[in-house]
């Protein structure tokens, strides 16, 4: 297996352990899973997430279109494709502000979602569970999709009282995001975190305060 793939599932992991503590509910876990893989878009390996990303949002707004809806959902997904398409692989997406960017983004994609759903009387785990899945099947790898479609469609339903935050949301998507980063930071190339207006790579000493903050977080959020 390639070792894009290793990454991409080491990171995955990673992810569950790091957010974990923070969102035990599984909704929110499958959308830091989410986070932790769309923000490597940007790699030539993905370029079929990529049209994935830009046909289901093509679709989305003449759907939206037909329905007198908000054609913004299926703007948000074109938008991502085209930004991950002119990126360069382990640049501004995997900067402090490219992970803001991706995680507003994905947030206002699932809040617009949610929303949507409920107006025409979806329940709220039902509504979690589409949403989870259908960005499981445009983001994720697609060997890791069934496993992912499963184990997060019946989490979700298995979850007790299940309710929507769109804090938690951003949060969730955040902490995914910067799990994979952190993950990167890790190797020899290291990122540069504050890209563009800093081009300095950091490693593994920054890894270490990074851990340090995460700690400090889940102490705070426990208490």
């Amino acid at each position: 297996m390639p070792s894009y793939k290793n990454h991409l599932l080491f990171s995955l992991l990673i992810t569950m352990v790091v957010t974990a503590p923070f969102f035990p509910n599984v909704f929110y876990l499958s959308l830091a899973v989410i986070g932790a893989s769309i923000v490597d878009l940007d790699h030539p390996l993905r370029n079929r997430n990529l049209l994935l990303l830009g046909l289901f949002g093509l679709i989305l707004v003449l759907v939206l279109h037909i329905l007198h809806r908000s054609i913004l959902l299926g703007l948000i997904l074109i938008l991502l494709s085209l930004t991950f398409f002119v990126s360069t692989h382990r640049g501004f997406m995997h900067s402090i502000w490219g992970v803001t960017f991706i995680a507003a983004l994905l947030t206002m994609f699932t809040y617009g979602a949610f929303q949507f759903l409920i107006t025409f009387s979806v329940a709220t785990t039902p509504s979690l569970a589409l949403i989870a899945v259908f960005l499981g099947i445009i983001i994720l790898n697609k060997q890791i999709v069934p496993f992912y479609v499963i184990l997060s469609f019946l989490g979700i339903f298995l979850t007790p009282k299940s309710f929507f935050n769109i804090y938690y949301v951003f949060f969730s998507f955040v902490l995914g995001l910067m799990s994979h980063i952190v993950l990167d930071m890790s190797t020899g190339n290291g990122v540069a975190l504050f890209m563009p207006l800093y081009s300095r790579k950091f490693g593994k000493k920054m890894l270490i305060l990074l851990i340090i903050f995460w700690m400090a977080g889940l102490t705070w959020f426990n208490f």
